[in-house]
């Protein structure tokens, strides 16, 4: 509001006060929001993601279930609120103008893989460095054994470079794994992501907070085991709904 009465100062020569500005403001419907967090996606993302929802708007329930999905996060000892204070109309939280993009992984703590399914919690694993061949040999595959005796199952990962090296794709075809084709810097279709929520805000709840990486890691590992199975049966079903929203949205932020 600040800029605003600046602004509105050098254009007119007529000072007004950040007051007034509040008053007008909400008398024409603006409200004073903490801007929504959203990654960063690019004109090329977004036509990959609206791409892939088109391709799988027709999946039933039934081949949602048969992925294995993953994705790295990082978790860090303290954290801010973050918050950035945008003034918007109703149903304006999702404008480009009224979002505050993110970049993946910024800043320190300690990062994790992880994965679930329809049937239930896979592994939570300590990542030290990129993702390597352990967590494929050592999680991935026994995961996909236990839960589908790699039976017309897919393994989902997020795109990133470490899981699209020469090395790795051999690793698949090697091992005979099916990696979904999946689109990157698309947080909305990836349910995993709302597993990430849920694991910080139990974090977050949790007194006293950790002061050190031992400690927060034996957090992490008592809380993932705490999530319940109904919340990633919801998760998959979510998914034709992620899907429409993406192609309402045009390959853009939504709700999820």
């Amino acid at each position: 509001m600040d800029n605003i009465a600046n602004e509105f100062r050098q254009a007119t020569g007529v000072a007004v006060s950040t007051k007034t500005l509040r008053i007008e403001a909400h008398k024409l419907g603006y409200t004073e929001r903490s801007a929504a967090h959203r990654p960063l996606i690019t004109k090329t993302s977004k036509k990959a993601c609206l791409r892939w929802a088109k391709d799988h708007r027709t999946w039933t329930l039934d081949d949602w279930k048969r992925i294995l999905w993953s994705d790295e996060s990082r978790f860090t000892l303290f954290r801010s609120d973050g918050r950035v204070w945008v003034w918007r109309l109703p149903g304006e939280r999702l404008l480009p103008e009224c979002v505050v993009p993110t970049v993946k992984f910024s800043g320190g703590g300690l990062m994790v893989w992880a994965c679930f399914s329809w049937y239930g919690a896979g592994p939570l694993v300590k990542v030290d460095g990129a993702m390597n061949a352990d967590i494929l040999d050592n999680h991935v595959l026994p995961t996909l054994w236990a839960t589908y005796g790699m039976d017309g199952c897919w393994y989902q990962d997020n795109n990133a470079t470490c899981h699209v090296a020469r090395r790795t794709l051999d690793w698949y075809v090697n091992n005979s794994v099916k990696r979904m084709e999946w689109p990157a810097q698309s947080p909305d279709l990836n349910p995993i992501e709302h597993l990430w929520d849920e694991l910080d805000r139990r974090l977050r709840a949790c007194t006293p907070l950790s002061k050190s990486k031992p400690e927060l890691w034996n957090f992490l590992l008592n809380i993932w085991k705490e999530i319940p199975l109904a919340t990633m049966t919801n998760l998959v079903e979510s998914m034709p709904r992620r899907v429409a929203a993406v192609i309402a949205a045009k390959g853009g932020p939504t709700s999820y």
